[in-house]
């Protein structure tokens, strides 16, 4: 049987922190003391539920904010939207409206949950540290987001609409947006404006002494909401002046003094090259180079399909790949070359229609038509 823990639920407002003690007692459950104690690896169907739990207790707390909390389908893993209209405009940072069958949000991890604002606008919630120990992830933010960062053209993380704490938890919102990569690219500029957006962030990163640590496609964003199927159906979705990519998810980042040198990093923590197809590293590394090789290795899944058209793509990624080689570029290198290779293009190569989505092992990946 659970007994109730007598424990003060902090909140800036003495009364809202009396109100929620009192509800936190009535609970019947005990409430985390850690963001670690939800954000667990291998989630099982008891931590799956009491995540439900710890979110669904705390909605009263961010409709206080403006913050109004979807509904969890009980039946799947789809949450929808409170009957609220959605807002008519479509100005950054918020994605862009596009027609939608399916007004509702996947829920892919025990630390995030749909939310719609005061005005009808799509929004994230993450839980991403403890107050009393800001983890990398809200240092990173915090950098990111700080005025003269926020204002910087190459700074394509997802914009912080604002950090929220309760008790001893630290919650950031962001505007929803979805998946970069799951549309269909029509063109190979469209290719090249996607690459030169992840490149321009990595340098930007690493002048700000910050390393992401996990680039993969799922961790990446673009300015629309589209259900999965329509989202991959949906032409013109790319139009250069309307769309915009974000990096997302700095769980893995690591944040270091901005008086760092950053030839002379070096770090042990075990990293999954195997989710980028790269071989694994024993011993210490530089974590800077690793994350040169974690960009290069997912947009070369990405992009490397068209070498046919542009022939220079090839050898630009197969350098970014060589994290224990001295030839490797640094991000600002990296960028460097790809606009040398981006501004030889003619129009009929920028305009090329694309038959191919992806590159692997040297194997096309071609398109197949949807129903």
């Amino acid at each position: 049987m659970y007994l109730p823990e007598i424990r003060v639920i902090q909140l800036d407002s003495p009364i809202e922190s009396l109100v929620w003690t009192i509800r936190h007692l009535r609970r019947g459950e005990a409430f985390p003391k850690s963001h670690e104690e939800v954000s667990i690896k291998k989630i099982t169907k008891e931590a799956y539920f009491r995540a439900v739990r710890i979110w669904e207790f705390m909605a009263p707390f961010f409709a206080s904010r403006g913050y109004r909390l979807h509904t969890k389908d009980t039946k799947s893993d789809y949450m929808f939207p409170a009957p609220l209209p959605k807002h008519p405009e479509t100005t950054y940072p918020f994605a862009r409206l596009v027609h939608n069958k399916h007004d509702r949000f996947f829920w892919g991890s025990p630390t995030i949950w749909g939310a719609r604002d005061q005005f009808g606008r799509d929004v994230v919630i993450k839980m991403i540290s403890d107050l009393s120990c800001p983890s990398q992830e809200l240092r990173a933010l915090q950098r990111l987001n700080s005025k003269n960062l926020r204002s910087d053209p190459y700074n394509h993380s997802i914009p912080v609409l604002d950090f929220l704490t309760f008790d001893n938890l630290v919650f950031v919102v962001m505007p929803r947006w979805e998946d970069a990569f799951t549309a269909e690219f029509e063109i190979v500029i469209e290719l090249m404006e996607i690459t030169k957006a992840f490149l321009e962030m990595f340098v930007l990163l690493h002048k700000n002494k910050i390393v992401h640590l996990d680039f993969l496609c799922q961790n990446t964003s673009m300015n629309v909401i589209l259900d999965d199927y329509e989202l991959l159906k949906t032409k013109g979705l790319r139009r250069p002046g309307e769309v915009k990519y974000a990096l997302i998810d700095f769980g893995n980042a690591v944040v270091y003094p901005e008086d760092t040198v950053i030839k002379n990093v070096v770090a042990t923590r075990p990293l999954n090259y195997w989710l980028r197809s790269l071989p694994e590293i024993e011993g210490p590394y530089n974590p800077f180079k690793a994350d040169i090789a974690f960009l290069g290795s997912q947009m070369e899944y990405k992009v490397r399909h068209i070498e046919n058209i542009i022939p220079e793509i090839g050898p630009f990624f197969d350098n970014l790949k060589g994290m224990m080689d001295d030839t490797q570029f640094t991000a600002l290198q990296a960028l460097s070359r790809f606009l040398e290779i981006y501004e030889s293009l003619t129009p009929e190569q920028l305009q090329t229609p694309l038959v191919t989505k992806a590159w692997k092992n040297g194997e096309l990946i071609y398109k197949t038509p949807w129903p």
